[in-house]
């Protein structure tokens, strides 16, 4: 049975291009979730990095929903959560808060970023 996940800012950005970077194992991956969710965290992320970022829909909620993935508003116990990731402590903090939202909810978060695989931060498939 698939587990929920939720998809790493990179990975959102790559199913809206419908990039070819996207194995078949990560499109099944994501295809099979009984859900999919995307978090405030990359939108806020896409939105700091929209100039840098070509082809991105003005509004990318509406487009991730569009597509059938959900929202996972930050909460609280999220941002609590960052707390006790010591190993990641200095690392990207979006990955950080999209990492802590994976584990405060129980959802795998999928990820293609090799710096964040290499620390093998429970709850993450890598891609």
């Amino acid at each position: 049975m698939s587990s929920s996940v939720i998809l790493d800012t990179q990975v959102l950005i790559w199913w809206v291009q419908k990039s070819t970077r996207l194995t078949a194992v990560a499109i099944e991956i994501i295809e099979s979730a009984p859900e999919v969710y995307f978090s405030a965290a990359s939108v806020f992320e896409i939105e700091m990095k929209r100039p840098k970022i070509p082809l991105i829909p003005i509004d990318l909620a509406a487009e991730f929903l569009k597509v059938g993935f959900s929202e996972l508003p930050i909460t609280s116990d999220h941002a609590a959560e960052i707390g006790m990731q010591e190993s990641l402590f200095g690392h990207d903090p979006f990955d950080r808060l999209l990492i802590a939202q994976a584990e405060a909810t129980g959802l795998k978060l999928v990820t293609a970023d090799g710096k964040l695989t290499k620390l093998q931060p429970a709850n993450t498939i890598a891609i």
